[in-house]
This record gives C-alpha cells, structure tokens and sequence, in this order.
C-alpha cells in the first residue's frame, strides 16, 4: 500500500505470491529394473533401467554419475535418460562377453550432490541402496559328452551329456547318430542326460555323434555351446565260424571221434583236424565241457606244451600257464566247466598260433571210465569282445571190448574143385582162400580173421556169414580164429 503525508493509507496492490522453501530435497527411493529379463536373470541385451526419486522436482544432474557394479565387475558406465522432474534415470545393456556381465547387480554413486530444489536448496542426505534384485549371467552353458565303453565298442553304447549348469530343451531330438542306432533317452538330473546307442551289426564304423543346441538354454536364456562332434570306435564282427574238419570244402560245425581202449590212460587230441581261422585278432579260446555223460574223477584235459599241463575235470577253479610251440599262454578253468585261454601278458594271436593251441589240447580218461560221449564246445573271442559261431567235437568213450566169440568157426565155403560146399567141415581143401564160416549180420561188430594166430587181411560177407582171405594162403595146416572190434575200434 503507499500512505501520503496526510497519513492516507491507498488500497493494496495487486498480491505477488512468494514461497519460503528452506528444506532441501533429499533422494526417496533408487530401484533397479529391467526389460528382458527370465525371472530375476538377464542375458546379452537385456537393459537395465536405474530411477532415482527425490522428494521434489530437482535440476541439474548428479556431479559424479552413478556407476554398475555386476558381479566383480564395477565402474560400468550408465547412460543418462530423464533430467527433468523429481526422477532421473539411467540405462545399461547387457553386454555378450562371457566371463564380464556375470553375478548380482547394483547401484554405486552420490546421487545428490550437484542438484537443488527451484528455491536453490541444495540436495543433501544420502543415498538409499537401491531395490531390485537381479543377477547377469551372460556365460553360455558348456556341456561335455563322455561314454561307458572301455576301448572299441562291441554293443550298446550309453552316452552321457554332462551340462554345466542345468539346463531345458534336451533331448534326443538335438542328437544326429551315424554308426548306430538311438534307443533309451533319459533325464538324469537337469544337467546330466543319457543316451544309449546300439552299433551298426558287423560294423568297424565308429558310432558318431553330432549334437544340436538349438533351444538349449540355461535359466537365464543363454544357448548352450553345442559340443564338438564325439565318435566311439566300434568292432561288432564276430569272427568267422569255426571249421574243425579241413580241407573238405564246407564249414563243419561238428565232428565225432572215439576214445578207445587204443588210446586208453593217453591223450587223444580233440581238435586234430582244425582248420586255422582267418582272423587276426582272436584274443580269448574258449572249450566248455559238456556231454550226456562224464566222469569227473578220471576225466583230464591236457595242455600239451612245454611242461604239459593236466586239467582234473572235477577241480574248480584252476589256472596256469604254458608255453606251446613258443608260444606263451595264459589259462584258466572255472565254474560251468569251462576252459579259456589268452595271451600271457595280453593281445592277440596269430592265425596259427590259433590253431596250434587248438591242436595242442587232448582228452584223457582211464580205461574203467564211465562210458559215454563227452562233448568240447569250442569258441573264438577277438579283442573287442565279439564272439563267433562255436563248433562241438564230441568224443565218445568206449574203452570196453565185445565180449570174445565163445565158440570157434562153423566150417568154410568151399568154392573151388570138385568138392565145394557153402558150409564145408572138411579137414583139407583145395581152395586157398577158403571163406570161414564166423556168422551173419554181424552189425554191431566187425570180425578180423587170424590164421595161426597173424591177423589176415579178410572180406567179410555179412549175408553169408564169412571171412575170406583176401590174398592166396599158402600150402600148409591153419588154426583159424577171429576176433570181434565194435565201432570204437
């Protein structure tokens, strides 16, 4: 108002509003947020948004901008967004570089220092530890492939896919195999998955594995590192099937001899006959025994080799070692009667270092041994664990003779001269191969006719009944016998 000198007071002016704002502005609330992110996690791209609130609208920007901290890694620098109002913000991206960007965020800088309020109040108070809670994780998961297999693979193979941190989206479907077949997948854990494969039937082609990531990803959304392309060798050929009779232009599964009084309280080779395998890389023989019957007390297998070693077929386990033809081996005999032969030292053998230890093994019994068939399966192993086609020689024990003829020839069939008779009782004869009456359809025996007492080689009719000398006898007096020999000899 305006008063003159009289003392009048004028009417008020029109009023002009002035406010009084001593209080500084202070920081209210730092938040952490951010766009793209899997829950609390972020990757590559992501972005970070820091908001600053004060109690007031404020000017200027803080004198030293905030910083991120993530992880171990600090000093990232933000970029500045809103400067006006009571809200000031910054913005970070996540960057892709693997081992950096990875661990727990947060805020670090004064955020008053250089803003004021429009009273020119200057910000003070300090700066409240910001809310948000987000982690980086910008590392792409590894994963490692290792399998069950010890050296060359002979049947399923089971893979497994070792992640390093757990992981979604595996399965089969991600893993192209060449060299075999996919069977069972299963989810171990979230980081740990198997995969059996069955190789390729005769096959040397290695099982390999190429593996897709393609929407393999960790919890954070990173693909996983697809892994290098992984091979297990394999060796699914058995070896060949196993002959035991040479030379006669067919593969013999089978073989039968006698075991005799001839051979009786010795060794019969069992395998004599073999023929050398053509594989090069048998690494196991095996004989199992068998047979309808046997007689464990005096049944033997024999080792024929430097010191000869001798199997009791009733004994087990045993083990050894020999040395046959220079050629050092390993043995054992075990449960389920069954003999296996390696390499001393290991690895394998030669096609006919095969074949010698084969033809160095004989069957021995006694002569009062239950008689019988016994029977020797036979079988190759190579290296990788194949097992071939086995074959069986069987050995028939009969080390008992027919009972000895208890009454002497008939008489003879003269067919020569004057006087011939079918069944002569004459004294003498013109005839010089006279056919000795013994008896007809001997089936179960063989007669051998003896003349004073010397095997003579005889033809015998078994309609007729007769042995008859298959040379001239000489002019003189004969004492004829014969003996009986059955199918054993």
């Amino acid at each position: 108002t305006l008063t003159d000198n009289a003392g009048n007071e004028s009417a008020p002016s029109p009023a002009r509003t002035i406010t009084i704002d001593t209080t500084s502005p202070t920081v209210s609330s730092v938040v952490i947020s951010a766009t793209g992110a899997s829950g609390s996690l972020l990757n590559a791209g992501d972005v970070v948004t820091v908001t600053a609130t004060y109690s007031e609208t404020v000017t200027g920007q803080p004198t030293a901008a905030p910083t991120l901290t993530i992880g171990t890694e600090t000093g990232i620098t933000l970029t500045p967004g809103t400067t006006t109002g009571n809200t000031r913000t910054w913005t970070y991206t996540i960057t892709d570089t693997g081992t950096t960007d990875t661990g727990s965020i947060s805020v670090v800088g004064n955020l008053v220092a250089g803003l004021s309020d429009a009273a020119g109040n200057a910000a003070t108070g300090s700066t409240p530890a910001a809310s948000g809670v987000f982690t980086a994780d910008t590392t792409a998961p590894t994963v490692s492939i290792s399998d069950n297999a010890t050296g060359t693979a002979n049947g399923d193979v089971i893979f497994t896919y070792t992640f390093a941190e757990a992981v979604t989206g595996f399965d089969a479907s991600k893993v192209t195999v060449t060299g075999g077949t996919k069977g069972l997948f299963t989810v171990v854990s979230t980081t740990v998955y198997t995969l059996v494969v069955t190789p390729a039937a005769s096959s040397t082609a290695d099982i390999v594995l190429t593996t897709s990531t393609v929407g393999v990803t960790d919890a954070a959304g990173n693909v996983a590192t697809a892994p290098a392309t992984y091979s297990q060798a394999v060796d699914t050929v058995a070896p060949t099937a196993i002959d035991l009779i040479t030379g006669n232009g067919s593969v013999d599964a089978t073989e039968s001899q006698f075991y005799n009084v001839s051979n009786a309280a010795a060794g019969k080779t069992l395998f004599a006959n073999i023929q050398a395998s053509s594989d090069t890389d048998i690494a196991i023989i095996k004989v199992a025994v068998g047979g309808a019957v046997a007689d464990t007390s005096n049944d033997k297998l024999l080792i024929v080799g430097t010191s000869t070693d001798t199997i009791n077929l009733n004994t087990i386990p045993q083990n050894g070692t020999e040395t046959i033809s220079g050629i050092a081996v390993s043995w054992s005999y075990s449960s389920g009667k069954v003999l296996t032969i390696s390499q001393t030292g290991g690895g394998v053998f030669t096609a006919l270092q095969v074949q010698t230890i084969e033809q160095a093994l004989q069957f021995k019994t006694a002569t009062g041994a239950t008689q019988g068939d016994r029977s020797f399966t036979i079988s190759h192993t190579d290296l990788s664990g194949n097992t071939g086609t086995s074959a069986v020689e069987t050995v028939a024990v009969d080390t008992i003779a027919p009972d000895a003829p208890t009454s002497a020839p008939s008489g003879y069939k003269d067919d020569v001269g004057t006087s011939q008779s079918i069944t002569s009782t004459a004294a003498n004869t013109d005839d010089t191969t006279p056919g000795i009456l013994v008896g007809a359809n001997l089936t179960t025996t063989t007669p051998k006719l003896y003349a004073n007492g010397s095997l003579v080689a005889a033809t015998y009719d078994a309609v007729a009944g007769t042995l008859t000398p298959n040379a001239a006898l000489a002019e003189g007096s004969y004492s004829f016998t014969y003996t009986l020999t059955d199918s054993a000899g």
